[in-house]
């Protein structure tokens, strides 16, 4: 696994460390601007340790980068009572 880059929450569950697939790594000259985004994708109730949830997206001058993030562990969906509660 990569480096940690954010933390899954939910209303129900402890926080999750998301963290990157591999490395994004890029061949370039000296002076081009780096841009940084995320796509997060919906997820459902619960989420696998090891799932993707989405992509990092790098941007190094002309070339565009994606690399996959990774929950660190599982979140299951809320009890019986949180999900009454909650309605």
């Amino acid at each position: 696994m990569g480096e940690r880059v954010g933390v899954l929450v939910s209303g129900y569950a402890r926080a999750v460390a998301v963290v990157t697939a591999g490395a994004a790594n890029a061949l370039v000259w000296r002076g081009p601007r780096v841009s940084l985004g995320t796509e997060i994708w919906r997820l459902g109730t619960d989420v696998s340790a090891g799932q993707q949830i989405g992509l990092l997206k790098v941007q190094v001058g002309a070339q565009h980068l994606t690399v996959p993030l990774i929950a660190t562990a599982a979140i299951g969906g809320g009890s019986l009572a949180w999900r009454l509660a909650h309605l």
